[in-house]
């Protein structure tokens, strides 16, 4: 769904095998309605997608699971991040930092909490808008990324109410082992490296055997690329091609 990631991902070719087998991708993405995204993937069918933020009960929902998912993991970076998210994202806000707070202390406390409560998932009903979609295309797989902010919810939503299997590709290093919990299960993940799938097994119960270890896909593109000569890039920049040059990224 998110459109920078699957710019970066198409433009590896992954998707040409599949093309040659006679299997026909079919892209949902924000980018749909961009002429540049249009000329550059005019090969393939596109839908416009709307990324998913979720708001009101579903916001309030999804944040609580995964304060209460940190408190599994006790000193571990996603309980620093429950920890960030209390103390200084909602710092201006009483009432929402006193819930959260609170709600760290029970997880801690009743660790059973967070399964009773992710249980409450089954009460959020997939958006109607995109089961149009898996009806026109009917799928017989569903491909998603980046998975830990949301976007994708809907999608695998609908993937599990029709049974279509699917698989996600986890879009930067850090999201298995900080993002927090995985709002709706793929069946299936594809990581970065080996730490990674570690995380994915000891972290979110994945079965080694469905999380596979791909390399970098969004960056691919940039080290098997066409390169433009030192110079040339330098004084694009307006940067002199004699002195040395630090890149913060």
């Amino acid at each position: 769904p998110r459109g920078w990631d699957i710019r970066a991902i198409l433009r590896t070719g992954m998707l040409a095998p599949l093309r040659a087998a006679g299997i026909r991708p079919v892209l949902l993405t924000p980018k749909a309605n961009e002429p540049a995204f249009q000329k550059e993937f005019a090969d393939f069918d596109m839908e416009f997608y709307e990324r998913h933020i979720p708001a009101g009960f579903e916001g309030t929902y999804r944040r609580t699971v995964n304060v209460l998912f940190s408190q599994k993991f006790p000193d571990h970076s996603l309980d620093f991040m429950a920890r960030h998210f209390t103390d200084v994202e909602i710092a201006g806000h009483p009432m929402k930092r006193a819930y959260y707070a609170t709600l760290r202390g029970a997880g801690r406390a009743l660790p059973p909490l967070y399964g009773a409560i992710k249980k409450a998932e089954r009460f959020i009903r997939a958006d109607r808008r995109w089961g149009g979609l898996f009806k026109k295309w009917n799928p017989d797989a569903v491909i998603t990324t980046p998975l830990f902010d949301w976007s994708d919810v809907p999608i695998l939503k609908w993937a599990h109410k029709l049974r279509v299997p699917s698989a996600s590709i986890v879009a930067s290093w850090d999201n298995v082992s900080t993002k927090g919990a995985i709002a709706v299960r793929p069946d299936a993940l594809t990581v970065w490296n080996e730490d990674m799938r570690h995380e994915a097994v000891a972290t979110h119960g994945y079965r080694p055997e469905r999380v596979a270890v791909t390399g970098v896909p969004p960056f691919t593109h940039w080290a098997t690329g066409a390169r433009m000569p030192r110079a040339e890039f330098l004084a694009k920049y307006g940067l002199d091609p004699a002195k040395k040059v630090i890149m913060y990224m």
